[in-house]
């Protein structure tokens, strides 16, 4: 018999910034990251919990987004 593999669910929380979109991993103390556009940000986010986790675990993200339908620069959502 195989083992169910578990995925872990990690929360990522995306807010506009003066210079892009930024981004907070609430389990990943004191880590940040900035970007122009979202897609941008969530590949940076990825290859980080990769590093970070670092034993090739599989994750999944929960994304969350503060208010950025109500950017002042619409290019920072592509």
């Amino acid at each position: 018999m195989s083992e169910a593999i578990k995925v872990r669910t990690i929360e990522v929380r995306y807010h506009i910034e003066d210079s892009g979109v930024g981004a907070e991993i609430p389990v990943v103390p004191s880590w940040s990251v900035v970007g122009a556009t979202v897609a941008e940000v969530r590949e940076l986010v990825i290859d980080g919990l990769e590093f970070a986790t670092g034993d090739g675990s599989p994750f999944e993200l929960h994304e969350t987004f503060d208010d950025l339908r109500e950017a002042s620069s619409a290019s920072a959502l592509g």
